[in-house]
């Protein structure tokens, strides 16, 4: 299947509405149940994205709780103790929690009010116990790589057996330029994973300079869980996620001790300059007008 209509677009008087691939070929995604809606497959493509990354950098299943294309929620099948079920408000069902379940359970309960209605992303196949815990939440809809036969049973039901179950093909990889259209404009990004994808094209940068502005992460000072916080942050600069955010998310790694990925010009080959931040406002304009200039001739 090439197309699929959906229930309306972003709002129900906007009809019809489709979703297809420019090329023609096959969707890598199956509706087994429901009729998702615009708003529904936005949730799910960005949850799904969410959740094979999460499961790629921390090797645990993952889920994703998403509502009108913002995550509410997400989480790794860590097990859950006794307090985190009652925090969560899993500890009133007969649920005997799976690492996927757990991870679902985790991303609902961020913030519960944020996750009503949402549309649940899952890294691996759905099994009976996270079918189980989604069965008494309020949601939208579901989409994962696969569901156990009862596991799908059990979501059939929801909505009075309207809830959308959505089947995503885990090998599909898009094209790595990305294009989205907002108002008759197109925006386009991923030229980092065009060349790692090994199209015909360079990255290059101005023999004038280039300013390069670090990413940061911070604690506030006396904040709750600090220690938490702490760990968080060493996690997130360890040596093994900044060589995965390297070398599969194509941003430059802060650590001096991985190498620049192999889609990346290494910065010791880049001429990196300085700004002076009261200069660049008043000169701004100037400046615009000039590349405008060098990229219209």
């Amino acid at each position: 299947m090439n197309e699929l209509q959906l229930k309306y677009g972003c709002n129900p008087n906007q009809t019809p509405s489709r979703i297809y691939l420019n090329n023609g070929s096959d969707l890598p995604i199956r509706v087994l149940n429901g009729r998702p809606g615009y708003i529904n497959f936005l949730d799910a493509l960005n949850g799904w994205q969410l959740v094979t990354e999460l499961k790629k950098a921390a090797g645990l299943p993952a889920a994703a709780s998403f509502k009108h294309v913002s995550p509410a929620g997400a989480a790794v099948g860590m097990p859950l103790n006794d307090i985190e079920r009652r925090i969560y408000w899993a500890d009133d069902y007969d649920i005997d929690y799976s690492p996927l379940a757990c991870a679902y359970v985790r991303a609902r309960g961020a913030d519960r009010m944020s996750s009503f209605g949402d549309f649940i992303a899952l890294s691996d196949i759905c099994d009976v116990p996270t079918a189980e815990f989604i069965k008494h939440e309020v949601s939208d809809g579901v989409i994962a790589p696969g569901y156990e036969p009862e596991a799908l049973e059990i979501l059939k039901t929801k909505k009075r057996g309207t809830y959308n179950v959505v089947e995503i093909d885990p090998s599909y990889v898009p094209d790595p330029i990305e294009h989205k259209e907002v108002f008759g404009l197109t925006f386009e990004q991923g030229s980092a994973q065009y060349v790692g994808a090994g199209a015909p094209v360079e990255t290059v940068y101005m023999e004038e300079g280039v300013i390069f502005r670090g990413d940061g992460v911070y604690i506030i000072k006396n904040c709750p869980n600090e220690e938490n916080a702490r760990a968080f942050v060493d996690w997130l600069t360890s040596k093994e996620i900044q060589e995965m955010m390297n070398n599969t998310q194509y941003r430059r790694t802060i650590r001096t001790d991985v190498p620049a990925g192999d889609a990346m010009v290494p910065m010791d080959q880049i001429n990196v300059i300085t700004d002076d931040e009261a200069n660049t406002a008043a000169h701004k304009s100037e400046w615009l007008d000039k590349f405008k200039d060098i990229f219209t001739q």
